[in-house]
């Protein structure tokens, strides 16, 4: 998804602003003005605006307005709506269901502004103890055109009822019933037009034994998976998802996730938690099948998550492992549920993904003179100085071609920005990926591969992990014929380690040695807008903690324009991230990028993170480290730790991925 406000393709400038988001951890923006046309002019604004086989689609992550600018109705609109997902369950939880989805390939919209509602995901249950019987949260309702699709319902917290909703949370141990789909069960069908009230699925049912596994939440394609035995100790899959139309599988748009059969998948129900004593039992799949032992939770292996979590829905977690996984932002998708919790009493459910509206109908862009080039989500503006731009922007990898140079300018601006660091446990923020950003480079006719450098993981909670730092982003590369390769950002330090060295470094994590690791690129960016970097790119040092019992709070990660701050001695809050780089290439209007995660607590708050999407620090209650927005390369939260009894250390949160944006001058807008 992107990251941009305010999309306007004539008179306004493209992007402005970022929107943090709740479901999953994810981050919600909406393009709040956009334009399309075609022969027949301006058709409508709002939301993301792609064009992509000859329909405009106007892609909603947050809510905005659509307004339908042409005078008269808008026949045969294709759109998709998804109310968010629900929460999965704690102690021995059940999986959030799906929220529910409509799908219509021939509406009519009348004239006029209308807002656009994405329901918020379902927060994870995070009950503390047993006795304590709190199912996670439902999601929230989505709404356009006078259709709404509720969210998710909540999966049950161990031995009690989930909670009924667009799909059903899924049962507990001991026979816990599971959530209904209200207004009923309805199995969306890939290449067919929903019921007007939309398709969603109950939630799987409990066994009536204690200490065995717990269900999946439902899906938009199917219900969640009973537990299949009353000794079966592992967790049950959540439902199915659902493939959206190819009207909407534009490989640059980023919209979907891994499926059963490729990508654009959406509202899978979440995994169940494993049943005890189950060291060696696995969470359920989110949407997907059984999760193998040693992947599930946040230890889940990068390369493990298409397979066992389709449709961005969260797996649950084995008895006294990790936190469930949360579903990912703007999937509809449920979360898992925990194990047990044994010796864990902190472990927490998984958030569900918040929702989403597509719009599409047919279309595009006509021809306005410069440059020939495809790639990434194209959108045209004129700056403050009335020069006019197109501008390509990659959230995600692909590859800009150039097919003619036109005859106003043959050269172009770029902006890459590695993917930033993921915050450690007792720890530091992650560091922002480095930003290189240079005007006027000559270019040919020709293709150039882009690559988005991945945000790196958080830390697993300490000390249940042999390694507690967070990881290192992924390198952003534009490739020129003189590669422009951007590091990702270093990972937050954990518990007596240093941050790692990225393009910014990670802050230092509680009493941590003395650091030597410095940042490749230049410290000394100004903080104003659009600052040419210099030759090794901008990028700062993480905080730092002095070697002495009384260090205790988790440092900041450094970011593009200043260092990440030191966390507090003595006991308490964590040190703020570095601030990030404003830049205006991606629409006229600064866009700030590349700030630093936050460090976290011991027993008092997380710190915030810098300007541009650095993730805040975990503090009271859970501990938990915040995300670095996706697609501005910023830093994670560290994950904190309560004082002076250390029951559920919080784990760092993952960084925000990179991006690389591409512009040239032309001669006019489009018409």
């Amino acid at each position: 998804m992107s990251i941009f406000e305010d999309f306007f393709v004539k008179q306004m400038p493209i992007f402005t602003g970022i929107t943090r988001g709740v479901g999953g951890f994810g981050f919600g923006a909406a393009i709040a003005a956009a334009t399309s046309s075609d022969s027949g002019g301006i058709k409508a604004t709002g939301g993301v605006v792609s064009y992509y086989n000859g329909m405009t689609i106007h892609t909603f992550t947050s809510t905005g307005d659509f307004n339908n600018t042409s005078g008269s109705d808008l026949t045969g609109c294709e759109v998709i709506i998804i109310g968010a997902g629900g929460g999965g369950g704690c102690w021995q939880g059940g999986g959030g269901g799906s929220g529910r989805l409509y799908r219509n390939d021939d509406v009519t919209i009348s004239p006029g502004p209308q807002t656009v509602t994405i329901g918020g995901g379902g927060q994870g249950s995070f009950g503390g103890t047993h006795t304590i019987i709190v199912p996670g949260g439902n999601g929230g309702q989505s709404v356009f055109n006078s259709v709404t699709m509720a969210g998710g319902g909540g999966g049950a917290h161990y031995d009690g009822n989930a909670t009924s909703g667009g799909s059903g949370g899924g049962g507990s141990y001991g026979g816990g019933g599971p959530g209904a789909a209200s207004p009923g069960n309805v199995v969306a069908s890939t290449g067919s037009n929903t019921p007007s009230d939309g398709a969603g699925n109950a939630g799987g049912t409990g066994a009536t034994l204690p200490d065995v596994g717990s269900a999946g939440g439902g899906g938009v394609g199917g219900v969640g998976a009973n537990v299949p035995a009353a000794t079966d100790k592992d967790g049950s899959p959540g439902g199915l998802g659902i493939q959206l139309p190819t009207t909407f599988q534009n490989p640059i748009s980023s919209v979907g996730y891994p499926g059963s059969s490729g990508t654009y998948w959406v509202g899978g129900g979440g995994g169940g938690g494993a049943g005890s004593p189950g060291s060696h039992d696995a969470g359920g799949g989110g949407g997907a099948p059984q999760v193998p032992t040693p992947k599930q939770g946040p230890n889940m292996p990068t390369p493990d998550i298409p397979t066992y979590e389709w449709a961005g829905a969260g797996s649950g977690a084995q008895d006294s492992g990790p936190a469930a996984r949360s579903a990912r932002q703007n999937s509809g998708s449920g979360g898992g549920g925990t194990g047990l919790g044994s010796g864990s009493p902190g472990q927490q459910g998984g958030h569900g993904g918040s929702g989403m509206v597509l719009v599409a109908y047919p279309g595009g862009p006509g021809a306005s003179g410069g440059m020939t080039a495809t790639g990434g989500i194209i959108g045209e503006y004129e700056d403050s100085g009335g020069t006019f731009y197109r501008a390509h922007v990659f959230t995600t990898s692909g590859t800009f071609s150039v097919t003619d140079l036109g005859d106003i300018s043959t050269t172009i601006d770029y902006l890459v920005i590695g993917g930033g660091g993921g915050g450690g446990s007792l720890g530091g923020g992650g560091g922002a990926g480095l930003v290189r950003y240079k005007t006027s480079q000559p270019i040919s006719t020709g293709s150039y591969a882009v690559t988005i450098g991945a945000g790196g993981a958080g830390s697993a909670r300490h000390p249940q992990a042999p390694e507690n730092r967070g990881f290192q982003g992924g390198n952003s590369v534009l490739s020129l014929p003189s590669a422009v390769t951007s590091p990702g950002g270093g990972g937050g330090g954990g518990e007596g380690t240093v941050g790692q060295s990225g393009g910014s470094v990670g802050g230092d994590g509680n009493n941590a040695p003395t650091s030597s690791n410095s940042a490749p690129g230049d410290s000394g960016h100004p903080g104003a807008a659009d600052v040419e970097s210099p030759p090794n790119g901008w990028g700062n040092d993480g905080g730092q903690v002095s070697a002495h019992p009384d260090a205790y709070g988790g440092s900041g990660g450094g970011g593009a324009a200043t260092a990440g701050t030191m966390g507090n001695p003595g006991g308490g809050a964590g040190g703020a991230g570095g601030n990030g780089a404003p830049y205006t290439i991606a629409g006229g209007v600064a866009v700030t990028y590349a700030g630093g995660g936050g460090g976290a607590g011991y027993g008092g708050a997380g710190a915030a993170g810098g300007s541009g999407g650095g993730g805040t620090g975990g503090g009271p209650p859970d501990y938990i480290g915040t995300p670095g927005t996706p697609g501005t390369g910023s830093g994670g939260g560290g994950g904190g730790y309560p004082s002076p009894h250390p029951t559920n250390y919080g784990y760092g949160s993952y960084g925000g991925s990179g991006i690389v944006v591409v512009r040239y001058e032309i001669g006019s807008l489009s018409p």
